[in-house]
């Protein structure tokens, strides 16, 4: 299936908060930020999780070094750590620990089980079946740092929030879409420009206007050759990639602070909105309109299911806020994109 401006977006904000992990995908929250590894991420072991030291430590500010000829390596941060690979002792600081797993080095990084990480990093270590997350890190101050923060968001900051996400996004869409505009559906420069002009200065689908105008004032340089327009294009959507990344930092915020078992409540809710039934996947090729009622029934059902739980905590109830917008905000985005014309979705195939 072939992505399509918005809708790529829309369904990556959505899974931003819902995601649907692949079955050997395992990720890894550090203090409530996930942590990018550089090459090979965490894995699953005979049912143990395993995790590789260097984006773990390096995330929480220690310097890791490597001794090719001892295997061994050195954590140096809040205090001295020593992990030697094939030993099930590990020190840190005078401390001598015991791993029920030796360290273990896989595709040329040293690995940990969860639970010695925690260990050695001196930290609490949860793990979420549901999303194959392990989260590491000092959850009583999170959760009273999180409780701190959640009082100053309320309903409208959140909408707001997720209105801006979905905004640059949308915006970063259009302008990545002027080649394939030209080429696959064989419009001229001056469709696409009005096409994109229409939904910049729409307020409906446009909330963070000061990157819209942005957008318009490149659309309005008429001195500019079809490819220097296209080169511009592409600088604007690489330019939104840092406010784009900021909104979802803030996002992922909020739902770092709620409980781990809720958070993974909400994602199951949403996601069995989006597996239970036919309607999405019965469909004929090319039949959007019947693509887009099936999708808004999936939302609304989402809705529903969402207005049924309860938070117990304020941190909880600003993720569970946070869900109900996000899957709002993308509705009104799929039925305003109807209404304008603009093909927001999938070209549909068996």
């Amino acid at each position: 299936m072939k992505k399509r401006i918005a809708f790529a977006m829309a369904a990556l904000m959505l899974m931003s908060a819902a995601p649907v992990y692949a079955d050997d995908t395992v990720n890894v929250s550090v203090n409530g930020t996930p942590v990018t590894f550089a090459d090979s991420g965490a894995v699953i072991i005979d049912s143990r999780t395993m995790i590789p030291l260097r984006g773990v430590f390096e995330q929480l500010g220690y310097t890791v070094s490597w001794d090719g000829a001892t295997k061994t390596a050195t954590l140096a941060g809040k205090e001295i750590i020593r992990i030697t690979a094939g030993s099930n002792v590990f020190y840190a600081g005078d401390d001598r620990e015991y791993s029920e797993v030796p360290a273990q080095i896989i595709n040329g990084r040293l690995y940990l089980p969860l639970r010695a990480i925690g260990e050695a990093a001196d930290m609490d270590v949860r793990w979420d079946s549901v999303t194959k997350t392990a989260y590491i890190g000092d959850f009583e101050d999170m959760t009273e740092q999180a409780a701190q923060e959640q009082v100053t968001v309320d309903t409208s900051d959140i909408q707001k929030l997720v209105s801006d996400t979905f905004s640059v996004s949308l915006l970063a869409g259009i302008a990545d879409e002027y080649e394939d505009y030209i080429e696959d559906r064989r419009g001229t420069r001056a469709e696409y420009i009005q096409m994109a002009k229409a939904v910049a200065s729409d307020t409906s689908l446009i909330t963070a206007t000061e990157y819209a105008d942005n957008l318009i004032a490149i659309l309005d340089n008429t001195a500019l050759s079809d490819y220097q327009l296209e080169n511009e294009l592409e600088r604007y959507s690489e330019s939104l990639d840092a406010p784009e990344d900021a909104y979802k930092a803030e996002m992922n915020k909020i739902i770092a602070a709620a409980d781990a078992s809720f958070v993974a409540q909400l994602n199951s809710t949403v996601q069995t909105t989006f597996t239970t039934g036919d309607d999405l996947y019965n469909i004929e090729p090319g039949n959007m309109s019947s693509f887009i009622q099936a999708f808004n029934s999936a939302l609304d059902k989402a809705v529903t299911a969402l207005n049924d739980i309860t938070a117990s905590t304020e941190a909880d109830a600003q993720a569970l806020e946070l869900y109900k917008s996000l899957v709002s905000t993308l509705k009104s985005f799929m039925s305003r994109s109807a209404e304008l014309g603009i093909d927001m979705g999938f070209d549909i195939m068996d």
